[in-house]
Parts: structure tokens; sequence; C-alpha cells
């Protein structure tokens, strides 16, 4: 708050034109300039004062120096209050600078006020006392520019706020004009203005690298990256100012040469680049470099707007002056900063000023550019409209002939109504056949039909362009020629003579159609003679001949096409008939088939007669199915079996035929009941009836089984598998056992005699088993057309437990059928469930 109120106080001041009120304080400067790096703090005060040289001036600037700098600053205080004040060295772009408190023989150092654009430390002396200050610059081959005030606080604040309103119009000014470039940038999107946008966003961040800003502010806290970023956007500004150029003359419709100075400019940006991101050079050498690479381009840059011929002179001068001042301020900045001339208001802010005026300059001839687009835009609107006036007035005038003509022909119209009133049916007719006539006058030269106009007597008095071509002549030939062509002679009707006299009597129209051989191939004709009747007789008779070849060719076609398509409609419905016929018949087998396999299944009854609390989901894709299952009891000892053949359908069947044959001879005949054995027995049985002997040439039917054993009189289920698991619930746990990798299939190439593994678990009264084959679980549906899977089969079982398995065969049946939805079935659903 003290910082605040002491700032606004030397702002009112500063703005009342009042002066602060000054101590009696007498401040003295001593430099030791230590080039070979060898002196510390706590022994500078040996060498004082005897090595070190009074200075009259603190607006000190050592150019790009590598030495280190010691500066005692001397303060006596005479007065009876004491002395507070500030040490401020104005310059924000230093690396290495201290201030220390000499006490005695020791040297403390002192803290720095945060700013952002200055070094600042606090000081303060006694009434009638003296106080010994060091300073120390350590130079890194950067500038080393120390512009040091010492005064009291309140008119160091009056000065910082001096410096502020020094530096506050420039920024302003610059980010006001970013501003308004940003602005027109988003409304008109033009190219020119982007690039000026991007130049003169480059131009704010390099200022603001330059004065310090970032590193005084914490934004980078590294000092070499802070002189490495203001040494990189030099070739970063320089190519946008050639393109900014290049684009602004262009668009002027004015040639701006671009040779390979200018290519080179380019490289040589992007060379400098990668010289000061390496970090291999010291800073002095890229300094000297970059102030180089700035000169050398504005020159280079310049020269072709200087070649600039048939242009506005105050454009290329304005261009020219604004180059100029941007390469006198590098100069100044370039002398400033390596120590050649000193610290003072046009070294320190030249750059700053050449650049406002630059773009200042810039803004200008983009203000100039709008303005000669903008009167090139009304020449050609201008321009534009005059050609639609043009336009528009020869409409018109074609308007007024138009509507001359036809109140003429309106007088017309009128003269004969008053002329013959008693005639009024005859002048309806009349009306029409001039209408007619009219319009076949507007369409007759530019129709491909051929017009014909003849005499009563059948003599030709007209004829278009279409006719001009096949008689050899045009019309006004034929007009000079004096030559007679009858319409009876050139057309190829036969009856012709007939349709003339029949015009001529009756008075109606007549068409008719004839073939003519050109160029050796047939081509249709279509005449329609039309008489033109004025008060009551023939004046003349209009012939139009049209071409309707391809009319007669399409029609030739259709009919060619009715009679092929009544052929092989007829073809179709006996083969239809036939395949019918043949249909029934298999579906009629087929349907034998399925009573046969029906009979060859247990029925359920004998299955609940033993265990009520069972179900079989039987759901065929065809009529006859490649899966079925097998039941049978002996003694205690009750054995169930689910088959999936290969395939589905007929061939399925016939396996399913197959399977139940061998498993009653394995198991009813040899009393087998182990599941294991029974596998293996089947597997061999298959191979033998299916007499796949020979290695060479073997086919791989099979089937996948899933067999449960229920011993009663042991309390225990025993399973063997192949390929098919078993499902198995008892107090409320899930078991899933899987049958074993081992097909049961006629192949032998590759295939042992395997044996199966057996399973035997204990079971109690409620435990329930299901077996199914792959069916249901391969079966596509749902919102993702995906299969149906063992997991989904696992829950809908696992949660329908709670209910009877009637109840449960609903459920599994319902959830197969809403997952199925419109997808076709893919293959046959079996699914056995028994509750023990």
């Amino acid at each position: 708050m003290t910082k605040l109120k002491n700032l606004l106080i030397a702002g009112c001041l500063i703005l009342c034109g009042l002066q602060t009120t000054k101590a009696s304080e007498t401040v003295e400067l001593w430099l030791l300039e230590d080039s070979m790096h060898i002196y510390q703090p706590d022994d500078i005060f040996r060498q004082f004062p005897s090595r070190f040289t009074p200075l009259e001036t603190f607006n000190l600037n050592f150019g790009l120096s590598t030495n280190e700098y010691w500066l005692v600053v001397d303060i006596k205080n005479s007065s009876e209050k004491e002395y507070n004040g500030r040490l401020v060295v104005d310059y924000g772009l230093l690396k290495n600078i201290t201030l220390f408190e000499i006490k005695g023989v020791s040297a403390y150092k002192i803290k720095q006020t945060p700013s952002s654009h200055a070094y600042i430390y606090n000081i303060a002396a006694a009434p009638h006392s003296k106080r010994q200050f060091l300073l120390h610059v350590k130079g890194e081959g950067t500038p080393a520019i120390l512009p040091i005030k010492i005064d009291q606080i309140n008119n160091i604040l009056q000065n910082e706020l001096k410096h502020t309103f020094q530096l506050g119009p420039f920024y302003g000014i610059l980010l006001f004009l970013f501003l308004i470039i940003l602005l027109v940038n988003l409304s008109s999107r033009d190219r020119f203005f982007r690039l000026l946008f991007i130049y003169t966003l480059l131009v704010l961040i390099f200022f603001g690298l330059r004065d310090g800003f970032a590193m005084r502010l914490s934004i980078i806290e590294n000092y070499d990256l802070q002189f490495r970023l203001v040494l990189i956007m030099l070739p970063l500004l320089i190519p946008m100012l050639e393109q900014f150029l290049h684009k602004y003359f262009r668009d002027l419709t004015v040639s701006f040469p671009r040779k390979n100075s200018t290519k080179a400019l380019h490289l040589t940006s992007a060379l400098l680049i990668l010289i000061v991101t390496s970090g291999l050079l010291p800073y002095k050498i890229l300094f000297y470099i970059s102030a180089a690479y700035v000169i050398i381009s504005i020159l280079i840059i310049v020269k072709p707007v200087l070649k600039l011929q048939n242009f506005s002179k105050i454009t290329v001068l304005s261009i020219l002056g604004s180059m100029g001042l941007l390469l006198a301020a590098f100069i100044i900045d370039i002398f400033h900063k390596t120590g050649v001339v000193p610290n003072n208001f046009l070294t320190l802010n030249a750059l700053k000023l050449g650049f406002l005026l630059h773009i200042g300059i810039f803004i200008l001839g983009a203000i100039e550019r709008f303005q000669l687009l903008r009167a090139r835009a009304s020449e050609f609107n201008q321009k534009l409209s005059d050609l639609v006036k043009e336009k528009t007035a020869e409409i018109n005038q074609q308007n007024e002939e138009l509507t001359t003509q036809t109140e003429q022909l309106e007088l017309q119209k009128e003269e004969l109504e008053s002329q013959k009133e008693e005639l009024q049916t005859q002048k309806e007719i009349l009306e029409s056949q001039n209408t007619e006539l009219e319009k076949l006058n507007l369409a007759a030269s530019n129709t491909e039909n051929v017009i014909y106009i003849f005499n009563p007597d059948g003599k030709l008095l007209w004829f278009n362009e279409s006719f001009s071509s096949q008689l050899g002549m045009s019309f006004k030939a034929y007009q000079q020629s004096n030559k007679q062509i009858d319409i009876r002679d050139i057309s190829s009707y036969p009856e012709i003579r007939a349709v003339v006299d029949r015009i001529a009597n009756k008075r109606e129209s007549i068409t008719y159609e004839t073939p003519v051989s050109l160029n050796n191939q047939e081509t249709w004709f279509q005449t329609t003679l039309t008489p033109i009747i004025e008060e009551g007789s023939l004046k003349y008779i209009v012939a139009i001949d049209t071409d309707i070849s391809r009319l007669k060719n399409y029609e030739k076609k259709i009919i060619d096409q009715q009679e092929d398509f009544e052929k092989q409609k007829d073809l179709a419905v006996k083969r239809r008939k036939e395949v019918e016929l043949q249909q029934r018949e298999i579906t009629d087998s087929l349907n034998y088939a399925q009573r046969i396999q029906s009979a060859i299944l247990p029925k359920e009854k004998s299955m609940t007669r033993f265990f009520p609390e069972s179900f079989v989901l039987f759901i065929p894709r065809d009529i006859v199915s490649g899966d079925f299952y097998w039941f049978h009891r002996i003694e205690d000892k009750y054995i169930y079996v689910v088959v999936d053949c290969t395939g589905h359908g007929v061939p399925g069947a016939f396996m399913s035929i197959i399977g139940t044959y061998l498993l009653n001879n394995i198991i009813i005949q040899n009393n087998e009941t182990r599941p294991a054995e029974i596998l293996k027995q089947l597997n061999r049985k298959l191979k033998i009836s299916l007499k796949n002997t020979d290695p060479d040439n073997q086919t791989n039917d099979g089937m996948d089984v899933a067999l449960v054993v229920v011993d009663k009189a042991k309390d225990t289920l025993s399973f063997a598998g192949a390929l098919r698991p078993l499902f198995l619930f008892q107090d409320g746990k899930f078991i899933q056992q899987k049958g074993d990798k081992i097909p049961i299939t006629s192949a032998i190439a590759g295939n042992t005699m395997a044996n199966f593994n057996e399973y035997t678990y204990e079971i109690n009264k409620g435990d329930s088993f299901y077996l199914f084959s792959d069916g249901i679980v391969d079966q596509f549906g749902g919102s993702r057309n995906k299969k149906f899977l063992t997991k989904r089969l696992k829950q809908v079982i696992f949660d329908s437990q709670m209910y009877e398995m009637d109840e449960q065969k609903k459920i599994i049946q319902k959830s197969i059928i809403h997952w199925k939805g419109n997808t076709a079935q893919i293959d046959d659903i079996l699914l056995l469930g028994v509750r023990l």
C-alpha cells in the first residue's frame, strides 16, 4: 500500500508540474574495471580508492564487454533527516548484477526490489553519516548498459512514472494498431492483413523480450534463453516483412521481382536461427552476425522496390522511407549496444520509434491499397452496370418491336372482324391456321425437321435449311433457278396424288409414314400435310417431314421383346410348375424323413417318467435335423446323450440315424455304461460304419457329443464329452465342465484312437444339469448382430434356476427367439435339461 501511495503521489506531482523536495545528500561514483576477473567483494576495498576512477556521469555504456565492473557508491547525508533512497539500473537485460552494502571490511548483499524493466535496490543513510555501497556487474559479451540513478524514493518513483509514461505510449500505440489489424483480419480474411497481423505480433513479442519483460516478470528464468530469443526474433521478422511487401504489390497488379537473393534471404534466416539455438558461438559474435544479417536483409528487400515502374511515386517513396527509418533505427541501436554512442533518449528508444513509424507508414499503405482496390472494384461495377444497361436496352427494343408487330396483327384482326362478321366460323378457323403458321415461321429455321410450303397445285414455294442439305441448294438459289418442283415428284409415298386431291377437296390434315433408303440404310419419315385456308379457299399446303427411324426401331425392339417375353413367360411357367412339383416331392420326402427321425428320437414321456423335472428344447433349422438326443435306462443308471452331427438338414439327419444306431449297439446291446468308453467305441465304430479306410480319399464327417450317466444307486453323475460341455448346478453353485478337444470323426489320417476323460460328481436331490449343441451359442442376433455365446446361455440358465424345468424351457426359448429377431437361424438348436 505504501508503494502504491508513493507512486500515486509522484504521478500527481508530475501531472501538476510540481517538484519534490530533495534532501541534502552527496553521491559519488567510482569505477574499477576488472578484465582479469580476479577480485571478490570482500577484498575490493583494498584497491579503493587507488585503483578506482571517479565518474562524472552515472549514464554508463560498456558495449559488448566480457569484463567485470566494480562501482563504489559514496553517499554523504549532511541533513538532520534519515536518507531513504533507491539505486536504479534502468536496463532490464543484465545477467549478473549485485549490490552490496559495505560495513567495516565486510560486504553484505542487498535484496533487489521487484520491477518489470529495471534493477532497483533500497539504500539508506542515517543523519550526518556516510555510507558506501558496492555495485558489481559482470559482462557476458551482451550489451552492458548501465544507466544508473540514485535518488530519494519519491524522486525515483517520479522517474519511474516518467519512464512508464514514455514506455506506455509506445506499447499502447503498438497494441492499438495490433488490435485494429486483428479486427480487420477477422472481418476480411485477406492474406495481406493476415501477414500484417503476424508481422505486428512478432514486433510486439520482439520488444517484449528486448525490454526484458519476460525475464523480469519471471516468465523466462534463463538469461541465455532470453538473449537468444531476442536474436531469433530477427530472422522471423525480416522474412515476414518481405512476404508482406510482396503481397502488397502483387495485390495491386504490380510485378514485384523475387530473385535468388530473396530466396537466399529465407535460407539465411533459417541458418541464423539454427546458429543461435545451437549455442556454439559466444554472445558477442552472435550479436555481430545478427546485426549484419539485419542490415543486409533490409537492403535486399528494398532493392526490388527501387525498380518498380508505372506505380505511384508517393507509395514507393513512403515504402522506401519506412524501410529507411527502420534501417537507420537498427544502425543507431547497433552502435548503442556496442558502446559506440552513449545512452540518451534517442539511442535508448531509436528502435522503438523506428518500428512505430515503420508500421504506421505500412498501415497508411494498407489504407491506400484498400482505396485502390475499392476504386478498381467500383470501376468494374460501373462497367458491369453499363453492360447490364446495354443488354436491357436491347431487350427493351426487341420487346417494343414485338409489341409493334402484335399491335399490327391486332389491327388486322379487327379489320377482318369488321369485314367478315357474317363468316364468324370461318374467321375462327382462319385465325387458328394463321396462329399455327406464325408458330411454324418462328420454329422452321431452327428445327431439324424438313418443312416445305406448296401452293394448291402442289408446287414448291418455300423450304427450310434442313431440306436444303437434301436438295443440294439453298432456298435463295432455288428461287433464282426458276425451277418448279412438284410434291408428287419428290414424295416416295405411293398414294401421294390421292392425298393431295383429298386435301384439296376435304381440306383436312393427313399424316402418313414412308420408308426411304439413305446411305444404304432404311430411314422412316412421318409426313404431315396441313392445308392453310384463307377467305374460304385453299392458300397453301404445309408439309413437315419428321425422322421417326429411332421410334420405328424402338417399336420393332419392343415387339421383338414382347414376343421373347411371351416365350420366356411360357417357358418360366412351365419350369415353375416342374420346380413346384419337384419341390413338393422333396418336401413330402423330407416330411416323411422327419416322421422317421421323430420316431427314432426318445419320447419326452420316457424321460419325465424317471425325472419329471426335465425338458428337451429341440428347434431344427430345416425339416430334418443333424442334432439328436438319446436316452436309455439300465437298472439304476440313466444315460443322456446330446449329439451335434456334421451339417444340418438331410446330410445331418443321415448322420443322426447312424449315431442312433451306433449308440443302440454300444449301450443297449453291449451293455456299456461308462461314458468315456462309450465315446471311444462310438469313435471307432463311426470310422468302420462309413468305411473311411483310404487315407488319401477321406471325408471328415463326425459328431460332437455330450454324454451323462446318472447312477441313482451311488448318487453320482459321470460325464464325458467330445467338443461339447456340461453345465451342472449344485447348491446354488455353477460348474462348467468342458469336453475333450477330441472329435468323433470318420477321418483316419492324423487321428489315433484316443481315450476320452471321464468326470464324476456326487449329486443330491435338486441338482440339475444341461447338455446342448453349438447351434444355440453360435446363433447371430442382437443389436450388433453378434453370437449368443456360452456366457449368455449360462446367465439365462442361472437366472431361471428358481423356476420349474417347464418354465425354464419357456424362458430359454423366449430368450433365443428375442435374440435372433429377424436374423435367419444358422444351425439346429438342441438343449436338454434335467433336475435330479
